[in-house]
């Protein structure tokens, strides 16, 4: 089966498949990127699908500024009021590769948009590190203004002014719209404040 997922990624264009398991394991369980970026998770029968082979999206991620890392998936994503979801077809294993991506090409690339909902994915990622770098940049810049210490995690941050004397908290907007914030500030001196909006101004 593993020779089999080869030349299936070799007929849909893609890179040579990254299979899951070691090589001395018999699972062809793999993932595969096609020429565009779209990046599909193969499951070779098993539980629910035996004879069949499943494929879906394997979709892209950001780094988180406290580290590690968030995958964003079609229910992140909203489109006329609803959650996007996840397509995934199976194809009856004993098919021939050409014909397995025949189908993957026109069945879940195409007819189920998986090519489309993975880019939109991918570019919610790249609008997710747009928002961090100006949430880090616009909490560096008042944290330097007001020497408070500056603590971001992901679209929230946070600047101390020193313990139960005041904080100012900063939350990025949606990933559509990266450059806007809410702010809250809480037990600030004027003149704190005033460094604030100034820099907020700037």
């Amino acid at each position: 089966m593993r020779n089999k997922m080869i030349v299936i990624a070799a007929a849909l264009g893609a890179t040579a498949p990254r299979f899951i398991y070691d090589e001395t394991a018999s699972a062809a369980d793999c993932t595969m990127t096609l020429a565009d970026g779209v990046k599909l998770f193969v499951r070779a029968g098993g539980y629910g699908i035996e004879g069949r082979i499943e494929f879906s999206g394997s979709y892209p991620s950001y780094v988180k500024p406290e580290g590690g890392r968030t995958i964003v998936t079609p229910g992140d994503i909203y489109e006329n009021g609803a959650r996007l979801t996840s397509p995934s077809i199976t194809v009856a294993d004993s098919k021939t590769p050409e014909q397995i991506a025949k189908d993957v090409e026109r069945r879940l690339l195409g007819t189920l948009r998986l090519r489309e909902i993975w880019h939109k994915c991918k570019a919610r990622c790249e609008r997710y590190t747009v928002q961090q770098d100006i949430t880090r940049a616009t909490v560096g810049r008042v944290a330097a203004a007001t020497g408070g210490k500056p603590n971001v995690r992901d679209s929230f941050a946070r600047i101390e002014w020193g313990y139960e004397i005041g904080h100012a908290d900063y939350r990025g907007g949606y990933a559509d719209s990266p450059e806007h914030f809410k702010v809250e500030l809480d037990n600030v001196t004027e003149a704190q404040l005033v460094a604030v909006l100034k820099v907020l101004r700037a």
